[in-house]
């Protein structure tokens, strides 16, 4: 019973070493394929850089308008106020998607107003929830 093993396992060892030799890369098959896969390598490495350029240029425009919307969100009563009637249309075109100006039954009127980006986050629920869990902290 020994033998029988001895021989398996001789056996497989020689199996095993057949399976190395033939997968084994000849020196021009391994060049070639370096070759390739470095070519792979150094295009999906442009592809790669060329989409980081384009994400920071446009994380870099973000927060230039993040800036210039806090600004005009900051100033607005007063600025609006101060303007003349051409730069209150514009105003108006800048902020908001739509107004609607509506009168109750006793008379009194209301404003409601639909933002456009970036004020629908700046004025949003969503912001006032973040500052006052900003406070919290």
């Amino acid at each position: 019973m020994m033998r029988n093993r001895s021989i398996q396992i001789e056996q497989a060892e020689n199996l095993i070493q057949d399976l190395y030799d033939r997968i084994s890369l000849a020196p021009d098959s391994r060049r070639e394929l370096e070759t390739v896969l470095r070519h792979g390598l150094k295009q999906l490495r442009t592809a790669t850089t060329r989409s980081l350029n384009t994400i920071n240029a446009d994380l870099t425009e973000a927060d230039e308008l993040i800036t210039i919307a806090l600004d005009i969100a900051q100033h607005a009563g007063t600025t609006y106020r101060q303007a003349p009637e051409h730069i209150r249309r514009m105003f108006n075109q800048l902020l908001f998607e739509k107004l609607l100006v509506t009168t109750d039954n006793d008379g009194s009127r209301q404003i409601d107003a639909t933002y456009k980006a970036p004020f629908e986050i700046v004025y949003g629920p969503d912001s006032r929830a973040l500052v006052h869990e900003a406070r919290r902290s």
